[in-house]
């Protein structure tokens, strides 16, 4: 991550952890401008970013659910911080997929997905 958008600003940052999920919040040509949950922004270049949506458990441990509803069976438990590929979001509720193991979970618990954003 860069202080402006291109290579002859500085490195703020250098993020090791893969899949991690970043919201952009500006563009300029193959730059993006991003922030990360802890709400650090900066700029990173196009080729370092996938267009995969991930989104992080924030709070709490959380249940994943087999369906998206609390009164189906437990799928897995899933710490805080613990990243996970988006499937899909409609309503309150998302679909995540945790190596490889899928659940369903409110979206209040995730860091990577809007409010209203519907994800198929």
């Amino acid at each position: 991550m860069r202080s402006g958008p291109g290579r002859q600003y500085p490195i703020l940052w250098v993020y090791e952890r893969t899949q991690l999920p970043l919201e952009v919040i500006d563009e300029h040509r193959a730059w993006r401008q991003v922030r990360d949950h802890e709400g650090t922004t900066g700029w990173m270049h196009v080729s370092l970013l996938s267009s995969r949506r991930t989104a992080m458990i924030i709070g709490t441990t959380r249940k994943l659910y087999d369906d998206p509803s609390p009164a189906s069976a437990t799928r897995l438990l899933a710490d805080a911080g613990v990243i996970g590929e988006v499937k899909s979001c409609e309503g309150i509720w998302c679909q995540l997929d945790i190596d490889g193991t899928e659940g369903w979970i409110e979206r209040r618990y995730l860091w990577g997905v809007y409010e209203r954003e519907i994800i198929d």
